[in-house]
């Protein structure tokens, strides 16, 4: 039983040469279909098994490529729907194929291509000199199948000189399909028919194409002289819509049904290159594309060409536009394809100007390989169906070999641009990971769980070794530099500050770093690390950095006129004694740091309140700290003297005694003291009271108190240190260039946001925000929160790094590194260990065993 279309006014069959679909299964796309029928007939409320809609309802982006390419190679194909496509062709009367065909063809032979002249003929005569441009009408009416007929009248200019001995021309008429099925007297079968017949149709197009493309065409003419021409552009124009912006005429019969989704006969023009470009014939700017219009252009409309011939015309229909390689626009197009070349390379263009494009702030995705894939099954040549594969993976690179199916073009995609031969996104990823402060074992693996590709840990430590640590010292070089420059024109004495950090707690530290900061300013100007195979014992390493930086910061003030007022370090006994031997000849006063003084002072009276009876000094332990600190911050000239009598005053304040010996303080600063006290006060002769007493009134505690800092403390180089087990942390072991190339890490971070403003609300006020440190034992710290830090210097260490790269040099000095820690030792042979550990196996056996070993020898 045949099957007839069920959308109204069309009487389609499978008999008529159309393809008939059923509805599909989808519920989504089914009501899709449903609704389409529905504008066309009101009767119409749900689909039965045996309900069908024909091809001539689908625009052609509903069916596969690859079977609509099957078909124009000739080979029998059945049309598939693709999923989630749906009809939206409205006919405006319904014809079969037949009869679709035949009134095209009867159309175009009733309008045979006439070119006649309005004007009567004039008296035979020699020919005038003057140029007269006369209208050339031709008026051209197609049908396609199943679609109403479009009328196209396209206005030409011509000049004849010879108007008087022209005569008409006229195209032969084409025999109707009718009359051509009549040739044989055997019946024609329907499929050959059908064949003979489209032949025909296409044979009569081109023929049309040709009859326009060859009338003679002289000088080509302005606008302004043809006043006609303008009008006649517009009649053509006038029956183009927004869906429909080419010629019906110029495209194939399969391409005629438009939407909104195809504007564009497919092969013809790409995202790439959306213009006819001509070197020697450019269109006109009101004739050119833009993004928006992606369509061809009316060639009627284009400007005759120099050289007394028209463009071919008819060759647009078939095949893609040229482009002249030599062209100007194709120089600066990385992404153009030259047309008669029918390989290309798109692989990643070397950076070697980091002014023209930044690679580290590209914006970079994670693609997944199927999505990735799927951007290169269509070829950009013919776009038709290409095959490619990945040719080869280097590290975070993906290089992936593109090749068409039709018309051989090929091409070698990469993910990623290079830079003097290596991977960008290799050469960054390392860089990030070192610039990051993160391990890149723990990275690589993040990454590798997640199934991304990514280079071996061994190249990592190769580009770290060749190009990253080298930046970061070349860079930390540069800004210590302008450093240097802002404190000479600050023209103010500075301020140091100076302190030590191991690597590991105990005696048995392998790397030991000095830090020195001027503490106006809070920038650290220099870091030192040492190596304990570099001095005789982990705690001479505090000694030694501190001796390099100062010898650095003495031949760098002495070059730079710098006044060095005063250095602030902790209670270290070495330290002391260099600084009394070396330092006093230049004038430069030593104190210690409050926090460090502290810090000893708070164990020891700890220490005695968990005695039996001393109990009750526990509650004093935070008033006598908090004492410490205000007698040299009381003290701004630094009177020692002053600030020792104000330390040892807290020894009658205890007893409730506020008078004093002392001549410089002889009393306490506090107003009297009413009412009841959240404390006891320590009577006189008591345990902790005379404990306490002894420990205040020791001799090297007061000599200690006597060099406290009253203006600066070393608490920002504590912060700083803290700091540094983000970038170096104890637990994990470094080589010598990665621990020194952290530590300058942390020293251009902590310079670049020490300084930072404290947040604020939208109305202006500052956020505070709560902390409770693990030394208050459950107490708070109340202070301002600080905006978010900055990465600024990572920007500088990346462009380093890039230049460095291209430029395939180490920067900087070459600095001198100490051997490792085994480098002392006797490394033994495979065999020896062995040996020796079968041997200390050996000397275990039990005594059963030996006895055993024994009897069996006699």
């Amino acid at each position: 039983m045949p099957h007839t279309c069920v959308v109204g006014g069309c009487s389609n069959k499978t008999e008529d040469g159309f393809t008939m679909h059923k509805f599909p299964n989808d519920e989504a796309t089914k009501r899709l279909w449903t609704k389409f029928v529905q504008t066309t007939r009101s009767d119409f409320l749900q689909p039965s098994g045996a309900s069908v809609v024909c091809s001539a309802h689908f625009t052609v982006d509903c069916y596969d490529p690859s079977i609509l390419m099957r078909e124009q190679l000739g080979f029998k194909t059945k049309k598939k729907i693709l999923p989630g496509k749906y009809p939206t062709v409205k006919l405006a009367q319904s014809h079969t194929a037949e009869e679709s065909t035949s009134s095209t063809i009867s159309q175009v032979s009733a309008s045979a291509h006439t070119v006649q002249d309005p004007r009567p003929s004039p008296v035979p005569g020699p020919t005038t000199s003057t140029n007269t441009t006369t209208s050339t009408t031709t008026t051209v009416s197609t049908t396609t199948t199943a679609t109403s007929t479009i009328t196209t009248t396209i206005s030409r200019p011509t000049t004849s000189t010879r108007y008087s001995t022209a005569k008409p021309r006229t195209m032969r008429p084409i025999s109707s399909p009718s009359t051509s099925s009549s040739r044989s007297d055997q019946p024609m079968p329907a499929k050959r028919q059908r064949f003979t017949e489209r032949r025909e149709k296409e044979m009569m197009i081109h023929e049309l194409i040709e009859g326009l493309t060859s009338e003679d065409s002289g000088e080509p003419q302005d606008d302004a002289m043809v006043p006609e021409l303008a009008d006649q552009e517009g009649a053509v124009r006038q029956h183009w819509t927004r869906a429909c912006q080419t010629e019906l005429i110029m495209v194939p019969s399969k391409v005629s049904k438009r939407s909104k989704r195809t504007q564009c006969y497919p092969r013809l023009l790409n995202k790439e290159t959306q213009t006819q470009d001509n070197p020697m014939n450019p269109l006109p700017p009101r004739l050119m594309q833009d993004a928006e219009v992606q369509c061809l252009l009316d060639p009627h409309t284009a400007p005759a060409t120099t050289g007394g011939h028209s463009p071919d015309l008819s060759a647009s229909v078939h095949q893609a536009p040229q482009r002249d390689e030599g062209g100007a626009d194709d120089q600066g197009d990385k992404d153009y394809v030259p047309s008669d070349d029918n390989s290309s390379t798109d692989s990643g263009q070397e950076s070697n100007t980091t002014d023209e494009m930044k690679v580290w702030e590209e914006e970079k995705f994670l693609v997944f390989r199927s999505s990735l894939m799927g951007l290169f099954t269509t070829c950009l040549h013919c776009h038709h169906i290409a095959h490619a594969k990945i040719s080869n993976v280097v590290g975070t690179m993906v290089s992936i070999e593109q090749k068409c199916i039709s018309c051989s073009w090929k091409r070698v995609w990469n993910s990623q641009p290079l830079i003097k031969d290596t991977p960008a996104g290799n050469i960054l990823l390392s860089a990030a990971i070192l610039y990051a402060g993160a391990s890149p074992t723990k990275t690589i693996r993040v990454l590798n769980h997640m199934g991304c590709k990514t280079h071996h840990l061994r190249t990592y430590f190769l580009h770290q070794k060749m190009y990253l640590m080298p930046t970061v010292a070349e860079v930390w070089k540069n800004k210590q530099h302008l450093l240097i420059s802002d404190l000479i024109r600050g023209d103010q004495p500075l301020i140091l500050g100076g302190d030590a950090r191991a690597d590991s707690p105990g005696h048995s530290a392998k790397f030991s770093s000095y830090t020195l900061m001027e503490l106006n300013t809070s920038k650290i100007i220099n870091i030192e690390l040492i190596q304990k195979n570099e001095v005789t014992s982990s705690n001479a390493m505090e000694l030694e950095g501190f001796k390099r930086s100062m010898t650095w910061m003495l031949e760098t003030a002495m070059a730079a006129s710098l006044d060095v007022e005063c250095l602030i370090t902790d209670r270290h006994l070495q330290v002391a004694k260099w600084i009394r031997e070396n330092l006093t000849q230049y004038g430069i006063k030593h104190f210690f740091d409050v926090w460090h003084i502290a810090k000893s002072l708070k164990k020891k009276i700890t220490a005695i309140s968990k005695r039996k009876g001393c109990e009750s000094l526990n509650k004093w332990t935070k008033s006598v700290i908090n004492h410490l600190h205000w007698s040299a911050s009381s003290t701004p000239d630094g009177n020692p003297d002053l600030m020792l009598e104000k330390f040892v005053s807290i020894i009658n304040h205890i007893r409730d005694v506020h008078t004093h010996d002392g001549p410089l303080f002889p009393s306490c600063a506090h107003p009297p003291l009413v009412g009841e006290r959240p404390r006891e006060w320590l009577q006189p002769g008591t345990e902790p009271c005379e404990r306490l007493s002894d420990l205040c009134t020791a001799t090297r505690l007061k000599n200690d108190v006597k060099k406290m800092s009253p203006k600066k403390q070393t608490s920002r180089i504590e912060a700083f240190h803290a700091l540094l087990n983000f970038f170096a942390p104890k637990l994990t072991v470094f080589s010598y260039e990665g621990m020194s190339a952290r530590l300058l890490l942390a020293g251009l971070h902590y310079n670049e946001n020490c300084n930072r403003d404290a947040a604020t609300t939208s109305t202006g006020d500052i956020i505070f925000q709560i902390d409770f440190p693990r030394a208050k034992l459950g107490d708070y710290t109340l202070r301002e929160k600080p905006t978010a830090a900055s990465f600024g210097y990572v920007d500088d260490l990346m462009e380093a790094t890039i230049r460095f790269v291209e430029d395939g040099a180490i920067p900087g000095d070459i600095k001198v590194i100490p051997p490792p820690l085994t480098s002392g030792f006797t490394k033994p042979t495979l065999e020896e260990a062995l040996q020796r550990q079968k041997s200390r196996f050996a000397s275990q056996k039990s005594p059963p065993e030996e006895a055993a070993t024994a009897t069996s020898s006699k």
